[in-house]
């Protein structure tokens, strides 16, 4: 979590970006539950794209719903899908 909140404070989502696009599922689901936990709306962009994307796995784009409800910023934006 605190890694997640370093990297979104020095404005570095392409890294977490690239964690959300691995082929390791294990390795999306943990990075959504760190962007849960640090609830910064600084990870909107990120989690919406994932929850819109539909060449996605329906189970990821599932969690990605379920991280944005896990904080207020995010449960505000799901209201707009």
């Amino acid at each position: 979590v605190e890694a997640i909140r370093g990297l979104l404070e020095k404005e570095q989502q392409h890294l977490i970006q690239k964690s959300l696009d691995a082929a390791d599922a294990a390795l999306v689901t943990s990075t959504m539950q760190a962007l849960a936990t640090a609830a910064d709306n600084r990870a909107l962009p990120l989690l919406m794209g994932l929850a819109r994307d539909k060449n996605r796995n329906v189970e990821q784009r599932r969690e990605a719903v379920r991280t944005l409800g896990a904080f207020r910023g995010g449960a505000k934006a799901l209201e707009s899908i």
